[in-house]
């Protein structure tokens, strides 16, 4: 996945052209991408393996529900080779970096 990749995935969701995108060295074996546009910025995480989203989709939606603040899904499913989840933005560090150093209680 490259950025020319992911504008044109930006511009089928949206019907919008990027203003910025820069990849994110968080995932090891998935493509992050945060992209801005006009008015909002997302987070655009795509992976050559299938399923590669469940167990992310499956929190994301159950965390939601107890009003932890966690990002939206915007959009998800399949284009060309890979699949994607776009995400609302947040500011702060990738749950996958700080998980190790939570405690029982976080």
């Amino acid at each position: 996945m490259n950025e020319e990749k992911i504008a044109k995935l930006c511009i089928d969701c949206f019907e919008e052209k990027p203003k910025n995108i820069a990849r994110c060295a968080v995932e090891q074996g998935n493509y992050v991408y945060i992209v801005e546009f006009t008015k909002q910025k997302v987070v655009v995480r795509c992976s050559e393996k299938v399923s590669a989203y469940k167990d992310t989709i499956y929190w994301l939606e159950r965390l939601a529900t107890i009003d932890i603040p966690v990002p939206r899904i915007l959009r998800k499913g399949t284009f060309e080779e890979f699949e994607y989840l776009i995400l609302t933005y947040f500011e702060g560090q990738d749950i996958g970096i700080v998980y190790n150093d939570l405690t029982a209680t976080q």
